[in-house]
């Protein structure tokens, strides 16, 4: 049984989450925005283990297999299903200059798929997740009080 929370289309936009971008597009060039690049931030800081990949990809597969054999929960990001599913590669391109699969792991980037697997074969994988624990929920909010030295 799968553990994942699959993320298929982004959330407002116009294409279904069953399109699919080009095979041919070279992400390099595609434009990245703010916006994107911060729901992939949101993304890995609130999940324990993400993996951004395809959804036929042999390599992702197995990424994701790893974390099914360990009965791990992870949240997988299925490029080829989101309408921003290139700028989205395109961006993981910049920001960890791998191919997909990416994987996260508390927060830190762990690598792609032989990363993983030798994490995996290691035990640094088990460690790292048993390391990581559940993001908190919610934000800090500063109460306005003054130190008792401020008038």
């Amino acid at each position: 049984a799968a553990h994942a929370i699959q993320l298929g289309a982004a959330p407002g936009s116009s294409r279904g989450a069953q399109s699919s971008a080009p095979a041919s597009t070279d992400v390099s060039k595609v434009p990245i925005s703010l916006d994107v690049l911060s729901d992939i931030q949101r993304t890995i800081a609130g999940q324990q283990a993400v993996v951004f990949s395809k959804s036929g990809d042999t390599a992702s597969l197995e990424c994701k297999s790893i974390f099914d054999s360990l009965q791990q929960q992870y949240t997988a990001v299925e490029l080829d299903q989101r309408a921003d599913g290139e700028a989205m590669e395109a961006a993981l391109l910049l920001l960890t200059h791998r191919p997909m699969p990416n994987v996260f792991v508390g927060g830190q980037f762990l690598g792609g798929n032989a990363e993983m697997v030798e994490a995996a074969a290691t035990g640094l994988l088990s460690e790292l997740l048993e390391e990581t624990v559940a993001p908190p929920r919610g934000c800090v909010v500063p109460t306005g009080r003054r130190s008792p030295t401020t008038k």
